[in-house]
């Protein structure tokens, strides 16, 4: 029923790297996507894989350590008219490496999906900025920091105010 609906909840899994990737079968395509159709009970798929009938196959890492140069290039070619990304190693002078902090990203999905990845980067925004003023008083004298405390506090409601204020207005 349309209550029992609004009930459920979309989750996105990302599983563990596992060789041998066995024992389902899929349906779809298109449009519509691609869903596990059939999971053999003990089989790689199921056990490894935690793959469930129903579920979307939104993508699919192949790692390519220790892969054969033949298999390599036919999956890059299979792949080539779909949507790619790549995860690169690459080697670069030292001068034209910048050290900058890495602020972890957060999957939103939803009717709110677009406030809450917003909110979501702005909290992340004044922990950063939190993080480097706490960092940057221990190093400089303290007469430079006489504020901290004050910068801190106030960096501390702020992040404070806007959880409560979105986690009051979301339908949680």
């Amino acid at each position: 029923s349309g209550e029992e609906a609004s009930k459920l909840v979309e989750i996105v899994v990302e599983t563990e790297a596992e060789a041998g990737a066995s024992g389902y079968s899929v349906t779809g395509g298109g449009q519509r996507g691609i869903f596990v159709k059939d999971v053999l009970k003990d089989s790689p798929a199921a056990k490894h894989l935690s793959l469930q009938e129903g579920d979307q196959l939104l993508s699919a890492k192949v790692y390519f350590d220790n892969v054969r140069y033949e298999d390599a290039l036919k999956i890059l070619q299979c792949a080539e008219p779909y949507k790619v990304s790549f995860l690169l190693k690459r080697t670069i002078p030292g001068a034209e490496v910048s050290v900058r902090p890495r602020v972890p990203s957060a999957e939103v999905k939803g009717p709110k999906a677009k406030m809450a990845k917003m909110v979501i980067n702005y909290i992340l925004y004044l922990y950063v900025v939190y993080t480097l003023v706490t960092k940057l008083c221990y190093k400089v004298a303290f007469s430079v920091c006489y504020n901290q405390t004050l910068v801190k506090t106030t960096l501390k409601a702020q992040l404070s105010l806007i959880v409560n204020n979105y986690i009051f207005s979301s339908n949680f």
